[in-house]
């Protein structure tokens, strides 16, 4: 969300069964990190919502 506008970017769908979403976002570097359904950490690019990377968690 741009705060300045209060206008929402974009949003991205949880890749999992759709029972569980994201946890609340942190923002770092120009990337937005969350964690999908406690099982994969994914990022994304903060301007665009293009995903940058995933990681599976053990």
């Amino acid at each position: 969300m741009r705060l300045a506008v209060g206008k929402q970017l974009w949003s991205v769908a949880p890749q999992s069964d759709g029972q569980s979403g994201y946890s609340p976002p942190t923002v770092a570097d120009g990337m937005v990190h969350a964690t999908e359904a406690d099982s994969n950490v994914r990022a994304f690019r903060a301007t665009s919502g293009e995903g940058l990377w995933s990681c599976q968690l053990s």
